[in-house]
């Protein structure tokens, strides 16, 4: 590799400076990240799903303005089902109604005054007088015979028949509402704890659904999904960085980088007042494949350079590379933030909004590490060649290893058939463009969960045996 480069241009002027005074480079980068990691815990998620409507429109603003009129909000769904001869208007069922309905009155996000259930709710009876209303039950029925009446009355009482009981008796719900929709995942795992200790017997099942739960469910999704793969990105890349370099600074610079840009991008969203949505849980991923990419280029060229050069001085290597690599890592990141800022400007949803907004911000991050931070370690550390570059016997070029070795033959592949590699990337593109007329766009929200969750279960029994919808679309 030529060693020759430009003393005379700004390139070389720029991270001269930069490597005169790394080690203050490297502590403004870590001041930087720490200052982001600051603001992680003020980020507030929202799980709901008319985040992905504007708050400008009108179907929004209707809906908002219903349930402010009218006290509405999303609510926990409660089912109590029992599949016995008597359903659930037996004495132990109606007391495990009243327990559950008495238990959540008592929980902090619960309106008690807005919890509709068999135990809250009235019969009216036509007298000769006029109307008689009263508790289908003040006291919990102790034998079978009052279940019976309280069965015989609910059931002629049409407008409770397949909304809050089932027709057939096999099952009942508890309907409550929440104070503030913000603490949904909060109060969704207070009623899973409240259900491990309800006094359930045999034939007794308890499920919960509603659109306060989905939402309260997507807040305990995204921890699950962001504590699985998050470090199973981070690993993968790794990995990929140690066959690349097989070098300690081989794989921890890539990742140096990689916590910034995550860590920069979410805490600026934290510090911005920027909620985290369900479709934001993807961010952090597609940031640390996007990442590590500039510094990958820049250590090749470093390893590659250093594989014949390793007796240089570090700084002047890494300003040789730095000055050979700027340009190309730098257009590469303004056509990635130019494609995220076209995302953002184009959705109308604000959730892809922010999320091609601070991936911009993210890859800018990564860019700017890549060309300060990264060059002012690699000129503290010593000169330590990479065994995946040697240099070839009486060559001034590196030999890359069996990777690099492969790619060469595809390489040469490449150029000896053009055509067939054309005719085959054109199969491919036709293929793609058939397989995309047939998707199928399903909006139905319950999908969004494996069919083994909690939330799947409850939604499917619900709606089988209340014949109600317990989530939009569902």
């Amino acid at each position: 590799m030529s060693t020759a480069i430009d003393k005379q241009s700004r390139s070389w002027h720029f991270f001269s400076a930069i490597t005169a005074m790394p080690k203050l480079i490297i502590a403004i980068g870590f001041m930087l990240i720490i200052g982001f990691a600051s603001f992680l815990p003020t980020l507030q998620k929202d799980t709901r799903s008319d985040a992905f409507i504007p708050e400008d429109h009108p179907s929004l603003i209707f809906s908002n303005n219903t349930k402010e009129i009218f006290g509405l909000s999303d609510p926990m769904v409660i089912a109590i089902t029992n599949e016995g001869d008597n359903g659930v208007f037996n004495p132990h069922t109606l007391e495990l109604v009243d327990w559950l309905t008495t238990h959540i009155e008592g929980l902090e996000n619960i309106d008690a005054d807005r919890i509709t259930s068999l135990s809250t709710e009235n019969n009216i009876i036509g007298t000769e007088e006029g109307m008689l209303v009263e508790p289908f039950f003040e006291s919990v029925p102790e034998t079978q015979s009052e279940a019976d009446k309280v069965r015989d009355a609910v059931m002629d009482f049409p407008l409770y028949l397949g909304s809050l009981v089932a027709k057939d008796g096999s099952g009942t719900l508890i309907v409550a509402e929440l104070h503030d929709q913000t603490r949904a995942q909060e109060l969704y795992e207070q009623l899973l704890q409240l259900i491990e200790q309800a006094p359930v017997q045999h034939g007794e099942e308890i499920h919960v659904a509603g659109e306060g739960a989905v939402a309260g469910y997507m807040g305990a999704y995204i921890d699950s999904d962001a504590v699985r793969l998050n470090p199973i990105a981070a690993i993968v890349i790794t990995l990929i960085c140690y066959l690349a370099f097989r070098t300690l600074r081989g794989m921890l610079l890539p990742n140096l980088v990689v916590v910034a840009t995550a860590g920069g991008a979410i805490g600026l969203m934290a510090a911005f007042d920027v909620s985290f949505f369900v479709i934001t849980n993807a961010l952090p991923v597609v940031l640390i494949g996007i990442s590590v990419a500039d510094t990958i280029h820049i250590l090749s060229d470093y390893y590659e350079d250093a594989a014949t050069n390793f007796k240089d001085n570090a700084r002047d290597l890494t300003i040789r590379t730095m000055t050979r690599m700027w340009r190309p890592i730098t257009l590469t990141t303004v056509t990635t933030m130019a494609g995220f800022f076209g995302l953002s400007m184009a959705s109308i949803m604000p959730p892809m909004e922010y999320f091609g907004l601070f991936a911009m911000i993210g890859v800018g991050i990564a860019w700017l590490y890549s060309l300060t931070v990264v060059p002012a370690f690699l000129t503290i550390l010593k000169i330590k060649p990479s065994s995946s570059y040697k240099p070839h016997t009486g060559s001034a070029k590196a030999r890359v290893d069996v990777f690099g070795s492969f790619l060469t033959n595809v390489g040469r592949l490449v150029v000896r058939f053009p055509k067939v590699v054309l005719s085959l990337a054109l199969a491919i593109v036709i293929t793609g463009g058939v397989g995309a007329s047939k998707i199928y766009l399903d909006e139905t929200l319950i999908r969004t969960f494996d069919k083994s969750e909690p939330l799947y279960i409850a939604d499917k029994v619900i709606n089988k045996t209340l014949m109600v919808a317990t989530i939009s679309t569902s």
